[in-house]
């Protein structure tokens, strides 16, 4: 899946560039519509330490769930928790 969103990703980032230098700004055909529109722009953060704590929100304590079940197939006995019988699921897979 993620190879799968990389390629989708580099093939739509083609397209942009194609477009964009093209000057085409829309493309409509009788069963889709493509078009070009800038996107909201990205937050980046130079220095956390230099944001002032109005923006900070507080995080309550969140259970590790990952690390509960590392330690659980380890043998581990944890009061509180304990891992269930899987279910069957059912994988599909495309070529």
């Amino acid at each position: 899946m993620l190879k799968q969103s990389k390629e989708l990703e580099a093939a739509s980032f083609g397209f942009i560039a194609s477009m964009e230098n093209s000057d085409l700004r829309k493309l409509t055909e009788p069963d889709l519509t493509i078009s070009l529109r800038r996107a909201p722009p990205p937050l980046l953060v130079i220095d956390e330490h230099a944001i002032p704590k109005d923006y900070w929100v507080p995080q309550p304590a969140k259970l590790d769930r990952q690390g509960l079940i590392a330690a659980l197939r380890r043998g581990r006995d944890i009061p509180g928790a304990n891992l269930e019988n899987s279910a069957m699921t059912l994988s599909v897979r495309t070529k």
